[in-house]
C-alpha cells in the first residue's frame, strides 16, 4: 500500500487550519497541522512533506523567515512551499515572492482555488 502524501499546514487560524486539513483528508492526502514554526520544526525532524501550506504572519515567524529555514536546512522541494496570506504582498515582499517564485494563496480563498493549486503542486 503507498503511503499518502503529507502536507505540513503551518497556521494559527484554527478554522483554516482544519478546513485546510479537512480538504487534504478528502482528497487522499496526510496533513499534520502546527499552530507556530516551532511546533513545525519539531515535525520537520522526522518528516519530510510533499508540500507546505505556510501562513505568512505567525506567533513567532514570518513565512518568508519560514521559507528561507526550510530551504537551507530542510530536504523539501519548494517548489511546493504555498504562502497564505490575508494582506496585500507589496514592497520587498513582493520581491522576495517574485524572486523565488512562491506559491501565493490568498486568503479568503474558495475550494477551486485550493484545487487548482493541488493540480499544479502535482505537476511538479
Amino acid at each position: 500500500m503507498v503511503e499518502p502524501k503529507t502536507i505540513l499546514i503551518i497556521e494559527d487560524e484554527p478554522d483554516i487550519a482544519e478546513l485546510l486539513h479537512i480538504f487534504f483528508d478528502t482528497l487522499g492526502y496526510s496533513s499534520v497541522v502546527c499552530s507556530n514554526f516551532k511546533d513545525a520544526q519539531g515535525v520537520l525532524k522526522d518528516t519530510t512533506p510533499w508540500a507546505v501550506f505556510c501562513d505568512f504572519l505567525l506567533p513567532d515567524a514570518r513565512g518568508d523567515y519560514i521559507f528561507n529555514v526550510l530551504k537551507t536546512k530542510y530536504a523539501f522541494n519548494m517548489n511546493r512551499f504555498v504562502l497564505m496570506t490575508g494582506s496585500l504582498i507589496e514592497g520587498e515582499i513582493m520581491d522576495f515572492v517574485n524572486k523565488e517564485k512562491i506559491n501565493i494563496l490568498q486568503k479568503p480563498f474558495s475550494i477551486d482555488t485550493l484545487q487548482h493549486l493541488i493540480t499544479k503542486l502535482e505537476k511538479l
